[in-house]
């Protein structure tokens, strides 16, 4: 009849574990994660995938926006196909913008 907290229960998640942690503390905390530079492109993967697999379209948003203002030369082509995969249109922005400016600075050297 009712729910037996006294029993120890596990749960197995077969979810890539760098995310889940996130995904949890973002759903039931609310939360936001800390983004480190070196980790956002990585984080960012994991977390769009649960998020559209559990259907939350607002870690989907605040990755958009951390994927928007990290994009560089360097990780260009890792933000793009992120951005294009999940729709991002604000990091998809901004990485047409680095990618123009990246052409107009090879034009100017040459």
């Amino acid at each position: 009849m009712f729910f037996d907290l006294s029993k120890e229960t596990a749960v197995k998640v077969e979810e890539d574990a760098t995310g889940f942690a996130p995904l949890l503390e973002f759903v039931y905390a609310e939360r936001y994660m800390t983004f480190d530079k070196r980790t956002t492109v990585d984080l960012c993967r994991s977390l769009l995938v649960l998020a559209e697999k559990y259907d939350v379209p607002e870690l989907c948003e605040l990755c958009d926006g951390k994927l928007e203002l990290q994009v560089t030369t360097g990780n260009l082509p890792a933000v793009y196909t992120l951005a294009v995969k999940h729709s991002l249109k604000a990091a998809q922005a901004s990485c047409k913008i680095e990618a123009a400016s990246r052409s107009s600075m090879k034009a100017i050297i040459q």
